[in-house]
């Protein structure tokens, strides 16, 4: 009886490589054939998408040699300052998903005076000044 090739004397890496072998084939076997671009589920972007677009560039070529596609790192700009007459009425922020926002309604303490002295200029309607409440 030969007993040369029971598990017991083959090496424990060969074994465990033999076992990674079949569980990536078992793994491959659950994996659905995909015929179609269209029915791939990650990101994908055609060349005419991205044709065009900042920061991208098609065919290429650098020291090392062609390049297909190159994508550069986009820095963030931040949006332009508010002037200084419409900062209490707007604020701007970072985001770019977010549209600025616009304060419809402004409340102002001021002394009776500077009140005064708004509504003559034509700054403010004088039904839009009040008392403050003490």
């Amino acid at each position: 009886m030969d007993v040369s090739n029971t598990p017991q004397d083959i090496p424990i890496s060969d074994r465990l490589s033999e076992l990674l072998e079949y569980v990536e084939h078992m793994a491959r076997l659950t994996e659905k054939t995909i015929f179609s671009i269209r029915e791939h589920k990650n990101l994908c972007y055609f060349e005419h998408q991205l044709q065009g677009r900042d920061g991208v560039h098609h065919d290429t070529e650098d020291d090392a040699g062609a390049i297909w596609l190159k994508i550069d790192r986009l820095q963030r700009v931040d949006p332009p300052a508010v002037p200084e007459a419409l900062h209490p009425w707007l604020v701007v922020g970072r985001d770019p998903e977010r549209y600025p926002e616009v304060h419809r309604v402004r409340m102002e303490t001021m002394s009776e005076r500077e009140g005064a002295a708004r509504v003559a200029e034509g700054i403010v309607a004088a039904d839009d000044v009040v008392m403050a409440l003490r």
